[in-house]
């Protein structure tokens, strides 16, 4: 197929372009942003090969310094054929995120729903769009934090007030996400290409823990790619990139994965990966990942490079993602053995 030979080529050129792009970074949940569809774009919701897809993430951040960062995540997604059209694909999903920050025992705990459909252009292109809703508490623990009130001029005294007018130290909030994704495929080549944008916090919910305070969440734009390139038969490369602004923060992140395939035998594909992330001016992530079947192991540890690494020793944390894929089963077409007279 030489038309489709050359847009593989000119998409791979215009992905290097991008990927040449450069801005100031700031820590993110993820290094394998790619790994969390629910949380990188509503439009990637029932995205994938198969009818069900479970993923799991957890995550360690900056364990050399007293009080580590903790968090993960849950989440399932499906798509069923939208009979009405007899095309496409209605999607959805529910994902539940933890995560936990700080002396002052900082958690917000997330958990929210998603929507989607995905509309065959042709056998090899597919557009997909979605909406998510979110429900999210963020909360803390007062007592745990040190205020200069609480300084009798000698020592610290907690029996002292503290001199904060807060309401209260846990506050509960809404928010309104959405998103496009374009997919360009190739089953016989293991040719894969993701482009899209999320657009989350569209409301821009309120989330002060003082009622005289209007501050409101930022809306958070995303911008991504995700490139599979076959070499040969048994060797791909993986290219990933995302850009990120929420107000008058930005960051990027490029990864790339060089992946082995052992099997290419249907339903006892074998392959192992292995390459690194960076994360400009913060972090660079050697990674690797195993896929057996319907399951796939990613495993990625940032090395610290910021001005922080003063405080980290350069250890930024462990990241280990998980996955697991589960097709039905089609039944057999009814046929007659043989004819009835």
């Amino acid at each position: 197929m030489p038309g489709f030979q050359r847009t593989k080529w000119l998409i791979f050129s215009a992905l290097l372009g991008f990927l040449a792009f450069q801005s100031n970074a700031q820590d993110i949940h993820y290094t394998q942003f790619h790994r969390a569809p629910a949380r990188l774009n509503p439009g990637l919701t029932g995205m994938f090969s198969g009818d069900f897809r479970l993923t799991g993430h957890g995550r360690s951040q900056w364990s050399s310094v007293p009080v580590p960062y903790e968090t993960g995540a849950l989440s399932m997604d499906f798509k069923w054929p939208f009979q009405p059209l007899e095309s496409g694909w209605l999607t959805g999903g529910i994902f539940l995120d933890s995560d936990k920050s700080g002396y002052s025992n900082m958690k917000l705990i997330q958990t929210g729903l998603s929507v989607g459909y995905i509309q065959p252009i042709s056998k090899q292109i597919f557009l997909s769009a979605g909406v998510q809703y979110r429900f999210t508490n963020r909360s803390f623990n007062l007592d745990a934090l040190r205020f200069n009130d609480q300084f009798n001029g000698d020592v610290f005294d907690p029996d002292l007030p503290n001199g904060e007018s807060m309401s209260s130290s846990s506050v509960f909030y809404n928010s309104i996400s959405t998103g496009l994704n374009l997919r360009v495929q190739n089953d016989k080549t293991r040719f894969k290409f993701d482009i899209g944008a999320g657009g989350f916090h569209l409301n821009k919910p309120k989330t002060s823990y003082y009622d005289f305070d209007p501050a409101r969440l930022p809306i958070l734009i995303n911008i991504y790619s995700d490139l599979t390139l076959p070499l040969n038969p048994i060797l791909d490369i993986d290219l990933y990139s995302i850009y990120q602004i929420q107000d008058v923060y930005q960051e990027v992140v490029l990864g790339t994965l060089l992946r082995y395939h052992l099997s290419v035998e249907r339903t006892k594909e074998i392959s192992l990966a292995l390459g690194a992330y960076y994360r400009f001016g913060d972090a660079f992530a050697p990674a690797l990942e195993a896929r057996y079947s319907a399951w796939t192991l990613g495993f990625s540890y940032d090395l610290n490079i910021s001005a922080f690494n003063v405080a980290t020793l350069g250890r930024g944390g462990p990241e280990l993602h998980i996955q697991y894929v589960w097709t039905r089963v089609a039944p057999p077409p009814v046929f007659k053995a043989c004819p009835i007279f």
